[in-house]
């Protein structure tokens, strides 16, 4: 999935519409105040952008609980192991991980992922 389909999926579940490329990097659309020619944010290049997308599809214990189980999966991939092969992964690696591994775990819970 390129950074791109990402980055409009992600926005699509955050309920834009109308969204169109402008430029090489913008997209333009009707954000979900309904402000017509918007230029959207990148949740995918954007700590703050994620922030916000996560208060708004990560609200109840169940989506909570499978996200952060899809973040702890992606995260484990960079991180070293023990002797026993499994992945060392703490509390402060989700903390930080970033907008890539934040997005692809957002939209792996939301079922939007595709490979």
């Amino acid at each position: 999935m390129t950074l791109e389909d990402q980055r409009i999926n992600l926005l699509e579940t955050l309920g834009w519409t109308d969204l169109k490329k402008i430029n090489l990097k913008a997209l333009r659309g009707t954000c979900p105040k309904g402000n017509k020619y918007t230029i959207a944010p990148n949740p995918v290049r954007s700590l703050d952008a994620i922030q916000r997308a996560k208060e708004v599809i990560v609200k109840d214990l169940k989506t909570r609980v499978k996200w952060i189980g899809f973040l702890k999966d992606i995260v484990s991939r960079r991180m070293p192991t023990n002797k026993v092969g499994s992945h060392m992964t703490s509390d402060i690696d989700l903390h930080f991980a970033t907008c890539e591994e934040h997005t692809e775990a957002l939209l792996r819970t939301i079922r939007k992922w595709k490979l």
